[in-house]
């Protein structure tokens, strides 16, 4: 959002109370990486995190080139799997026609 103000004009401050890595931020401190944020796009049968998360992804690799550096690393995270929830998230995927793949 702020960018996106910024590029609208918009005179922008971020303030973040927390480095990367405190419990207490949003990255989630040790369990995220450390200095890292991942990006999260299933939540059960919640469309629309998905093409959030889609868009931010294609959001991140424009920004590429202008900050001279690649900005996004797609990975994958193991997680406790709820069988419901889980074939709720692959629907969507497919009819986002998003890639997706269960680890098992």
């Amino acid at each position: 959002m702020a960018l996106f103000l910024r590029e609208t004009g918009c005179k922008i401050t971020m303030v973040y109370p927390y480095d990367p890595g405190n419990p207490q931020a949003s990255s989630g401190g040790a369990s995220s990486g450390g200095e890292t944020r991942k990006i999260r796009s299933g939540y059960g049968d919640r469309e629309i995190y998905p093409g959030w998360a889609a868009k931010a992804g294609v959001g991140w690799r424009d920004r590429r080139e202008e900050f001279g550096r690649k900005l996004i690393y797609p990975s994958s995270s193991p997680c406790n799997p709820v069988a419901s929830k889980t074939e709720m998230q692959i629907a969507i995927c497919d009819t986002l026609k998003l890639p997706s793949e269960m680890l098992i």
